[in-house]
C-alpha cells in the first residue's frame, strides 16, 4: 500500500508538470499573453469564438477533477490536523473550478475576469503542489493507517458536485458545437456547401473517438466506482446503461460521417440519456453521502478498506 500510495504522488506530480507546460502553451503566463489568447489584439479587441473557449473549459474541468480525486483522499487520510486538511482540500477543488470556468466568466463579463484566471491557476497549482510535497513526506515518514472515511466522503461529495457541473457544460459544448438539430448534426460531420460548413475528416474523427473513449471511460467508471456503494436497488441497470449510452455516443459520429443519417438522432438520444444517467447516478451518490448511508461509511467497510 505504502509503495503504491508513493506511485499515485509521484504520476500525480508528473501531470501537474505537464498540466502546467499545457496552460502556459495556450494562454500564456502574464496578463498580456492571456488577454491575447481571448482578443487577439490590443488595438482591435475581438472575442475569441465560445465555441472553442467552451473546450477548453471542458477539458480542463475534467482534468482539473480527476487530478483533485485522485490524490486528495491521500493528502485527507496522512494529514495529522483533519480540519486544515479538509479546508486546505477545498480551496484546492474551488480554486481548479474558478480556473476552469473562468474563460466562461471573460467571455461574458470582460477582461476583468482575465485576472481571476491568473490568480486562481496559480493558487491553485502552488496549493496542490504543496499537498502533494506533503503527502509524499507524510507517506514516507509516517505509518499508513486505516482509510479515512470522512475525508473519502468529503472528497466524494465535492467530486459529485463539480462533476454536476462538468455535466452542464458539456451539455452547454454539444448544443453550441452541434446543436439540438439532427441535420446540424449531419452537416457538423459532412460538412455543407451552400452553408459553407467544412465536414471532418475519418482521421479527425478517429483521433477525438481515440480520446474520448478513454477519459470518457475514466470519468464513468469513477462516478460508478462510488455509485456502487449507495443503497439504490438497480445500480447494475444504471452503471451499464451509462457505459453503454456514452460509447453509443461517441461511436455515432463515425457512422453519420459515412452518410448513415439515422445516427444523428441515434447520437442525440444516447447523448440526452448518457447526461441524465449521469446526473443521476451523481445525484444519487450525493443524497446517500449526505445521509450517511453509503456502505462504506459503516465501521466494517472502513476497516475492510484498511
Amino acid at each position: 500500500m505504502k509503495h503504491l500510495m508513493i506511485l499515485i504522488v509521484l504520476f500525480s506530480c508528473l501531470f501537474w508538470v505537464i498540466d502546467v507546460v499545457n496552460a502556459v502553451m495556450i494562454y500564456g503566463y502574464s496578463y498580456e499573453d492571456v488577454y491575447l489568447y481571448f482578443y487577439s489584439d490590443f488595438e482591435y479587441p475581438e472575442i475569441a469564438p465560445f465555441n472553442a473557449l467552451i473546450e477548453n473549459v471542458h477539458i480542463n474541468l475534467y482534468t482539473s477533477l480527476l487530478f483533485n480525486v485522485f490524490f486528495l483522499p491521500l493528502f485527507l487520510k496522512l494529514y495529522p490536523n483533519k480540519k486544515f486538511a479538509f479546508i486546505i482540500s477545498l480551496i484546492i477543488f474551488t480554486f481548479s473550478l474558478l480556473y476552469s470556468v473562468s474563460d466562461i466568466a471573460v467571455y461574458l463579463w470582460g477582461v476583468i475576469f482575465i485576472y481571476i484566471k491568473l490568480i486562481s491557476f496559480l493558487s491553485y497549482k502552488v496549493l496542490s503542489l504543496v499537498a502533494l510535497v506533503v503527502t509524499f513526506i507524510l507517506i514516507v515518514y509516517k505509518q499508513v493507517g486505516r482509510v479515512y472515511v470522512g475525508g473519502v466522503n468529503f472528497i466524494v461529495l465535492i467530486f459529485s458536485f463539480s462533476s454536476l457541473l462538468f455535466l452542464l457544460i458539456n451539455l452547454i459544448m454539444f448544443y453550441t458545437k452541434l446543436s439540438f438539430n439532427p441535420e446540424n448534426i449531419y452537416y457538423y460531420y459532412n460538412g455543407n456547401e451552400e452553408l459553407f460548413i467544412k465536414g471532418k475528416s475519418f482521421e479527425s474523427i478517429i483521433s477525438v473517438l481515440a480520446l474520448h473513449i478513454v477519459s470518457g471511460g475514466v470519468f464513468v467508471f469513477v462516478l460508478s466506482h462510488f455509485y456502487i456503494f449507495t443503497e439504490f436497488i438497480y445500480k447494475g441497470i444504471a452503471i451499464y446503461l451509462s457505459f453503454v449510452s456514452t460509447i453509443i455516443e461517441f461511436l455515432s459520429g463515425f457512422f453519420i460521417k459515412m452518410g448513415l443519417f439515422i445516427f444523428t438522432y441515434i447520437k442525440l438520444i444516447s447523448f440526452f440519456m448518457m447526461e441524465f444517467l449521469l446526473a443521476f447516478i451523481t445525484l444519487y451518490v450525493i443524497k446517500d453521502i449526505l445521509k450517511g448511508k453509503l456502505q462504506w461509511t459503516s465501521k466494517r467497510n472502513s476497516q475492510e478498506l484498511s
